[in-house]
């Protein structure tokens, strides 16, 4: 008996499906899955002959791993009993409830989930994400919408943070059949309560549940789901009745009694004041898409892997399409940027793009025979200009053209400096009024098409007979990429900007190197990129040593402040909560906290019922609106110390503490490498990665930890507080190679295999696959 038992029991459940189960049944026949497969259809009294398109679904595959069980119920029982048979049914060592609105989309779902479950025997399940696709309004996203905060969570990490993962992602250990006796020991509450979230917890209790960030389902949303089907005061009942049955089995009494108390009064709170309006579907595209009839041209739905956009460019290329090709890279790559798992993904490492990179290489130089704008031999000039090549000229939130801005300071009175523009990005009148006062040449393009843009930057750069190029180009600013030669100047760099995520250019056979602003940016340009330069530009912090600051004594009050430009950044769960961390703060000899930058209602709220609930006073912790000159603010508050406190960190409110004379405290547990700001900030500046570690550094500020921070500040703003500082700093080492011993010692994971396969199922994540 235990030799002929299944590896997986796929359970359907099934009432009047006929629209949707030919597409479920085939995605589980379609499995590369070579264990034997028994799949369960629980017939729960349909009358639109379902089970007979299933039974010629299975008859036509002739699978030999995989048999039909149909289980009929002559009336309809409802979703909780109709599982309930299934489950009653499954021999399986693993089960998979398949609802008969979703399908899979990835053949070796249940092969990785099954060798992850053998290999883990402690896990209780394996979930991945779902794409959930809106029938109602077309709306494309991705489920869990963020990412959890832990691949391998427990009980508590799911009930406590809410988790959730759709029923097409989960599959089970079957925990519920004894093969030696034949029996089934099925848990009661699976007859109390109806729905997948159920499923989930029991599990969950009974091991740790292990989440996979890839796409392997869809579930098309038509409003008649279990809980897409019910009002709103349906959906209190079903949330109210789920936690009610899960005090009283026991569920929660591993949380103890208090926890588990305090956690029901705050789900049952977040039910009461929840409402349908703050379900929101978020699209997978720009809402260009679907108002600009232009971003139709080519169906991104096609491409779901590197292989299919090199067929769809070959077409084009076939065609003279060079305006489609440069849309469909344009899409893609904006679907990536823009696509919020992915891009969160992306914040701890920096994504190539090679096969991009060449397309826009490829298309350029069409694009250039067809306008007559290819440059001929070299065209540089040792004594033409140097000419910046940006997506936009605008002061952005994202560093990119104050990267630009960092270099243009340091070419100031040594050469000609002119800047083009691709406008991408909205052009901001009063910068450029700024920078023409200053001398600086600043030429924009207005176009449109991006065939047009490729064409005016090929032309326009063959003009300039430039020394040297810096080109800073949007993540999805093909349109520049592909107009830039190698023959527009004798040579040409890639800033590398201090954000994060997926670039342009990093791999274009036209850049000759890099400009690196971080030690660990030298590592990985010198891993990824042998032979090319890679040349080391340290960040700045516009401060100088001679500010005037004011001085600190025994009665000077310490106060703290942290300062954050993206309030979603502090709603995330680190290894500290923001809430948490500011009365532990002020537990430790901090007078004062500031916070500058927007706080939502809820973290506002939490913050004093936890100040109150420790007895320290309200009035202790402050909140600022981000100002215009944070520098001269964070002089003016009061402040003494300055805390970088989230693991996706500024650079800007780094380089004003610095330029304010605030010794700085960095949090360091979550962040990657690339990401760290103390290769910013002066040696010696204290890191700390738990709450007791953050307390135990304040418990030990006086006037001589003061004194001794500040000076580290003026040394290090002596070296680097200003362009002008740097200038003398570097010397004759401004724009030399780094070589040899100088390349930091740094691991630097991705190699360019490594890199490839990571955007290989990008695309295959971002983009959907039919």
């Amino acid at each position: 008996m235990a030799a002929l038992r299944p590896t997986v029991s796929v359970i359907m459940l099934c009432y009047n499906e006929a629209v949707f189960i030919r597409r479920a049944v085939r995605s589980v026949l379609a499995q590369t899955l070579d264990a034997p497969i028994e799949i369960i259809l629980v017939d729960d009294g349909s009358a639109d002959g379902s089970a007979g398109i299933v039974r010629q679904e299975v008859d036509l595959a002739a699978r030999t791993n995989i048999q039909l069980t149909i289980v009929t119920h002559e009336e309809p029982t409802g979703n909780a009993a109709a599982f309930v048979t299934g489950l009653k049914t499954a021999r399986g060592r693993y089960y998979h409830v398949l609802d008969c609105d979703d399908y899979w989309i990835d053949p070796d779902k249940l092969t990785m989930q099954v060798n992850l479950m053998e290999a883990q025997p402690h896990l209780g399940g394996v979930a991945h994400r779902t794409i959930m696709r809106n029938q109602i309004d077309r709306t494309e996203s991705f489920h869990p919408e963020h990412e959890p905060s832990k691949t391998i969570l427990t009980f508590e990490e799911i009930a406590v943070e809410g988790v959730y993962f759709h029923t097409s992602a989960m599959l089970y250990r079957n925990v519920f059949y004894n093969a030696g006796l034949d029996s089934f020991d099925i848990p009661e509450i699976f007859n109390e309560v109806r729905g997948d979230t159920i499923r989930l917890y029991v599990h969950a209790s009974q091991g740790p549940i292990l989440y996979i960030p890839q796409s392997m389902s869809v579930y098309d949303d038509h409003g008649g789901g279990i809980w897409t089907s019910l009002d709103w005061p349906g959906k209190q009942d079903l949330l109210r009745n789920l936690y009610d049955k899960l005090q009283k089995r026991g569920y929660l009494a591993g949380m103890g009694d208090a926890q588990a108390s305090c956690y029901l009064s705050q789900r049952l709170m977040e039910i009461a004041a929840y409402a349908p309006g703050s379900l929101r579907s978020v699209s997978l595209y720009p809402e260009q898409v679907t108002t600009q009839p232009r971003y139709r041209l080519t169906n991104i739905s096609h491409i779901g892997s590197l292989r299919d956009l090199e067929i769809q460019i070959d077409t084009f290329v076939q065609n003279a399409q060079h305006e489609d090709g440069l849309q469909v890279l344009q899409r893609l790559l904006t679907a990536i940027s823009y696509d919020v798992n992915l891009r969160k993904a992306s914040q701890f490492r920096r994504i190539a793009s090679f096969e991009v990179d060449w397309q826009c290489e490829r298309l350029g130089t069409l694009i250039g025979q067809k306008y007559d704008v290819l440059p001929g031999a070299p065209a540089g000039d040792p004594d033409g200009p140097v000419v910046f090549l940006v997506s936009g000229v605008v002061d952005d939130a994202e560093g990119l053209w104050q990267e630009t801005k960092d270099i243009i300071d340091l070419f100031r009175g040594q050469a000609e400096i002119k800047i083009l523009s691709t406008e991408l990005l909205t052009s901001s009148p009063e910068l450029c009024a700024e920078l023409q006062e200053d001398g600086i040449e600043v030429l924009r393009n207005n176009d449109t098409l991006q065939e047009e843009k490729a064409a005016w930057v090929m032309w326009y750069l063959a003009k300039q007979k430039a020394c040297q190029i810096f080109v800073n180009p949007a993540r999805n600013d093909v349109a520049l990429m592909a107009g830039l030669r190698r023959e527009h100047a004798a040579r040409i760099h890639l800033l590398t900007a201090l954000g994060y995520g997926f670039s342009l250019g990093r791999l274009s056979g036209v850049i000759d190197g890099f400009i690196a602003r971080r030690p660990y940016d030298i590592s990985y340009y010198a891993k990824l990129t042998p032979g090319r330069e890679v040349i080391y530009i340290p960040s700045y912090s516009r401060g100088t040593a001679a500010q005037d600051w004011p001085d600190v004594t025994e009665q000077t009050p310490m106060v703290s402040i942290t300062v954050c430009s993206d309030a979603s950044k502090i709603e995330q769960n680190y290894d500290y909560r923001f809430d948490r961390a500011i009365p532990a703060v002020l537990e430790s000899g901090v007078q004062k906290h500031i916070h500058v930058g927007d706080l939502s209602d809820a973290v506002l709220n939490r913050i004093r019922k936890e100040l109150a609930f420790r007895g320290l006073p309200i009035e202790c912790f402050e909140v600022h609106p981000y100002p215009e000159d944070l520098p001269a603010f964070l002089q003016s508050c009061g402040a003494t110390i300055f805390m970088q406190t989230f693991p996706l960190p500024e650079h800007r409110p780094m380089q004003a503490a610095l330029a304010a004379g605030l010794p700085v405290i960095l949090h360091y547990s979550y962040m990657h490498p690339m990401l760290a700001l103390d290769d910013m900030c002066y040696p010696g500046a204290p890191i700390w990665s738990t709450i007791q570690e953050l307390s135990h550094i304040l418990r030990h500020v006086d006037v001589t930890w003061m004194a001794e921070h500040r000076a580290g500040i003026k040394d290090h703003l002596s070296r680097s507080g200003s362009a002008q500082a740097l200038l003398e700093h570097l010397g004759e080492s401004l724009m030399t190679p780094v070589t040899g011993e100088d390349i930091p010692d740094i691991v630097v994971p991705e190699t360019y295999h490594e890199l490839r396969s990571l955007l290989t199922q990008m695309t295959s994540l971002t983009v959907f696959r039919r």
